[in-house]
């Protein structure tokens, strides 16, 4: 399995996942959630215990590493963020960037700030403790501008779009939008350049 180092920022701690970190009161998946997810994506408290479980599996075969973002005071954990379809170690080079948080802790900045911690981990040589990816890719819901706004503010460019590529959890169909990193690329905040103008 890949390793899941502990990251740390001004306010976050990224850390594997554990049995204590049950979901708590309104911190299951919200109408958002629903609406923006896949199915089984943001665990409830009840489907919790399958849900680690599940990441565990993944885990074990190798092609994720997936982190509890908690808060770096209380170790409270506020959602996740995954690097997963990696593919073999031998020859790996592109993962997919996913990421969720329970419904109080968004609005705060913490995926802005968690996922420079994720992408320069991704992008260290593996000889230097790091996975040694040269580029990472994510896919959005077309209506989700804040997911869009996130990864731009981490310097990912749009590539591309398609049309009633997703099925949400709620069943119906949506557009979905596509973004890319490379290791070489200059990671600098690609909202400026964007003619959603999302602020």
């Amino acid at each position: 399995p890949a390793p899941v180092p502990v990251l740390r920022t001004a306010r976050l701690t990224l850390r594997p996942w554990g049995d204590g970190d049950v979901p708590g009161q309104g911190e299951g998946p919200d109408p958002a959630s629903l609406r923006f997810m896949p199915p089984g994506v943001h665990p409830d408290a009840a489907g919790f215990p399958v849900w680690l479980a599940l990441q565990h599996r993944r885990a074990a075969a190798g092609d994720v590493v997936i982190w509890c973002l908690a808060d770096g005071t209380t170790d409270h954990a506020l959602g996740s963020v995954a690097l997963f379809r990696m593919g073999p170690r031998e020859g790996r080079f592109d993962a997919e960037v996913g990421y969720w948080l329970h419904p109080p802790a968004r609005g705060r900045g913490y995926l802005t700030e968690a996922l420079p911690a994720v992408i320069t981990h991704a992008f260290t040589a593996v000889a230097d403790g790091g996975l040694g990816l040269t580029r990472l890719h994510a896919a959005t819901d077309a209506d989700n501008h804040a997911s869009q706004s996130i990864l731009e503010r981490a310097g990912f460019q749009q590539w591309g779009a398609d049309r009633q590529a997703y099925r949400r959890s709620d069943g119906s169909l949506s557009d979905g939008v596509y973004f890319e990193l490379l290791a070489t690329d200059e990671r600098v905040d690609q909202r400026a350049h964007l003619r959603r103008g999302i602020p």
